[in-house]
């Protein structure tokens, strides 16, 4: 049987790997704003995606593309639909620190105790970043066609991993096998599990046992509610 998010997470999926319809969306400017879906609503958007996990979002539409390009650099995310919530790429560059840079606007998962993503990175990281742990104004200059984001499509068949997002900590922290092994500590059966589980480096399987934390997490009572 399915958990809770293993559920959502599929549904999510299959919205990801399709078009997006909707010219309507809601800006959201802090992650209170994110978190109670409220916001300035501006119309006549366009989504092109540019990898399985991102998209890149424009306006042909003159004012919009106008009030975009004014408000690109304090938009924290967007909601394009009812089960669809997408982070600003840029302003997780400048403003969290992680082991990549980010392309694209990427869909974002929201539990009661957990705000985490799926983005697979080989292709978009810095080692320079990496190394120095500064991420700083990655992305800099104008946008000539007025985009919120850009990036490049990527047609490798692959498999993502998820990113814990702290807003109160300003990290994005992908989820590995060593990192799963931390949060797992709270958790010992479900830690021996995925410790006695063949390929347990796989993504796959990591990917897996992460949902299966989320779960715990959120059904956990020690665990405090996060402040943003």
């Amino acid at each position: 049987m399915l958990t809770k998010t293993k559920s959502i997470i599929i549904v999510l999926a299959i919205l990801i790997v399709s078009p997006i319809f909707a010219d309507t969306v809601i800006v959201h400017k802090s992650w209170h704003d994110a978190m109670y879906n409220t916001g300035d609503t501006i119309d006549s958007i366009n989504f092109d995606q540019i990898s399985p996990f991102s998209y890149k979002i424009s306006s042909d539409y003159k004012p919009t593309k106008k009030l975009m390009k004014q408000m690109r650099d304090s938009i924290v995310a967007i909601s394009c639909s009812d089960s669809m919530l997408l982070v600003n790429d840029e302003y997780l560059n400048r403003n969290f620190a992680s082991d990549c840079i980010f392309r694209g606007y990427i869909p974002l998962y929201l539990t009661d105790k957990v705000i985490y993503f799926k983005y697979f990175a080989s292709d978009h990281t810095s080692s320079g970043a990496v190394a120095l742990g500064i991420l700083g104004e990655i992305l800099s200059g104008g946008d000539d066609d007025y985009s919120i984001s850009s990036g490049v499509v990527n047609d490798d068949d692959y498999d993502g991993l998820f990113y814990i997002l702290d807003p109160k900590l300003k990290m994005a922290v992908k989820i590995d096998k060593g990192r799963l092994l931390n949060l797992l500590d709270n958790y010992p059966d479900l830690k021996r599990r995925y410790e006695s589980t063949s390929y347990n480096k796989s993504s796959y399987v990591i990917n897996s046992y992460f949902l299966d934390y989320i779960d715990a997490v959120n059904q956990d009572d020690r665990m405090a509610y996060p402040e943003y």
